[in-house]
């Protein structure tokens, strides 16, 4: 099984400098601006956990369920998730985590702790800084937790014959590669894609290894 995806490496004058941006993902909206990567491990995030694709990428109900999806994906990092729920909770200005996402269960004990505790530690450290123009404790709690178990459900169906973990070191090391080859205002306007070659968990640029073809798109 093959998955492809095409990047465009752009200069982000708002969010300083020449970065990815993946060509189905957000592309700014209200803010008129481009989500830019920045960071290879970013662009793994983007591709991978991400799960309903590139073009869902922006709202703060998606970036739960995406951290969700953390769990999954790179479990190791489990201990720094708190500050990236307290970073979507000062990321949410309309409400968006309150938007309705199906109730799951989790019965792995030990994710579900993991995913508690974030969202617990997130949630408070959030409201211990903007005190009482937040709603109550438990109403944010409950609204993080719920998008957050949603996320990794859906996670383990939709990666549950794959490698994924794998997959997600392979893009963040071939991700370097191209950061250091190619985040340069020469490359600025040009565009590659991507595969992710499921069965041997491989990443390379173009539809076949070694071919690292990139060529110019219209803006």
């Amino acid at each position: 099984m093959r998955t492809q995806y095409t990047i465009k490496i752009i200069d982000d004058t708002h969010g300083g400098g020449i970065g990815f941006m993946l060509a189905d993902g957000y592309d700014g909206g209200e803010f008129d601006r481009p989500y830019t990567i920045f960071e290879p491990r970013l662009l793994a995030h983007d591709i991978l956990e991400h799960v309903p694709g590139p073009e869902h990428i922006g709202p703060v109900d998606d970036e739960l369920q995406a951290l969700g999806t953390v769990l999954r994906t790179r479990p190791e990092v489990s201990d720094s998730l708190k500050y990236d729920v307290y970073s979507v909770c000062l990321d949410d200005y309309d409400g968006e985590m309150f938007t309705d996402c199906p109730e799951v269960s989790i019965l792995d004990e030990v994710v579900r702790d993991e995913i508690r505790r974030a969202a617990y530690l997130g949630v408070r450290m959030y409201q211990e800084e903007q005190g009482e123009w937040v709603p109550t404790y438990y109403t944010l709690y409950r609204a993080v937790l719920r998008h957050m178990y949603y996320g990794y459900v859906r996670a383990c169906a939709h990666y549950a014959d794959v490698a994924v973990c794998d997959m997600f070191h392979r893009i963040t090391e071939q991700a370097k590669m191209w950061s250091a080859n190619w985040l340069d205002e020469g490359y600025v306007g040009y565009t590659f894609s991507v595969t992710l070659d499921w069965n041997e968990t491989e990443c390379y640029i173009g539809t076949q290894p070694n071919e690292w073809d990139i060529d110019d798109y219209d803006e």
